[in-house]
């Protein structure tokens, strides 16, 4: 049992009166700790993201999304010396290993909760009134902390994601987007979708981003899965063609890279995989033939 465990046991009588009968298998986690366990009948979840900020903003979204079956309950929240816990129930399943494990009939039903999650309204796009501004806005910040042997790289992205900002949808009304939807954070249970979870980077923005790591290089949902998904999330007006989606992933490589890179340099951080990661996106977001030719 690791250290951080054997802290949350502990918390789960002080903070929030249970005991921890059992503990249960969970997923790895990448941005907070957590542990899921039985308290007599029930199966229950606590979180402890890394940062105050990320557990109330999680908090909020899941009891603004209560209504939706495929987001866990919010039972209770408490904060502690600077950090926020979250008890929520435990919904039924463990994370998707990769999209190709989905059939295309759990691909429909995960585009229907996704259509359902865009339907819910944000106050705003993290304090701008458009989509576009805080794009633009952030890319421009980021790029301000970026130093180092990829600096040059990241100044061309910039410049390229600004010219090319038009490309991708603008909205003036911000939705509910989860901005992390990736295989890791859709539990599957006997081979069947059952929920969404880990809603800390939620926020106000464009439905069009909750695609990005669905399909950013490398991808293995193949374009009948793809089909499947957009069949499920059904008709809007930004969106035309499983093409002008890939097409707005292309653009959106660029934004993530910027901003990996800019976490990679305050935190002085100039190799490994997360950094590589980045530096690819924005290779790929440069030269989006190129990449595909590599992926072939």
């Amino acid at each position: 049992m690791q250290d951080f465990q054997r802290q949350l046991i502990d918390l789960v009588y002080h903070l929030f009166q249970l005991t921890v009968d059992e503990l249960l298998p969970i997923g790895e986690s990448f941005a907070s700790e957590v542990i899921r366990f039985r308290s007599g009948d029930k199966h229950y979840v606590l979180k402890r993201p890394f940062t105050l900020d990320k557990a109330q903003r999680e908090f909020h979204w899941l009891e603004k999304l209560a209504h939706l079956s495929f987001v866990p309950d919010a039972y209770g929240f408490a904060e502690q010396e600077d950090q926020g816990y979250i008890l929520m129930a435990s919904l039924p399943g463990m994370p998707l290993s990769n999209f190709s494990d989905a059939s295309c009939d759990q691909l429909q039903r995960i585009g229907q909760d996704m259509r359902q999650l865009h339907d819910v309204a944000a106050d705003d796009f993290d304090g701008y009134d458009s989509w576009h501004r805080l794009l633009k806005a952030n890319v421009e910040r980021y790029i301000a902390t970026i130093d180092g042997p990829q600096r040059e790289l990241a100044q061309q992205a910039v410049d390229q994601f600004i010219t090319a900002l038009q490309q991708l949808p603008d909205s003036h009304h911000a939705s509910a987007v989860h901005f992390d939807l990736r295989a890791g954070n859709i539990l599957f249970e006997q081979n069947r979708y059952s929920a969404i979870i880990d809603f800390e980077a939620m926020r106000g923005g464009h439905p069009s981003m909750d695609f990005f790591k669905f399909l950013a290089s490398p991808s293995d949902l193949s374009d009948t899965q793809l089909d499947n998904l957009l069949q499920g999330y059904g008709a809007v007006d930004w969106l035309h063609s499983s093409e002008q989606l890939r097409a707005m992933v292309n653009q959106y490589q660029i934004y993530h890279g910027l901003a990996g890179l800019a976490w990679c340099s305050s935190r002085q951080i100039a190799s490994g995989d997360f950094y590589q990661r980045c530096v690819r996106f924005l290779l790929d977001g440069l030269h989006p033939s190129s990449a595909l030719q590599a992926d072939g």
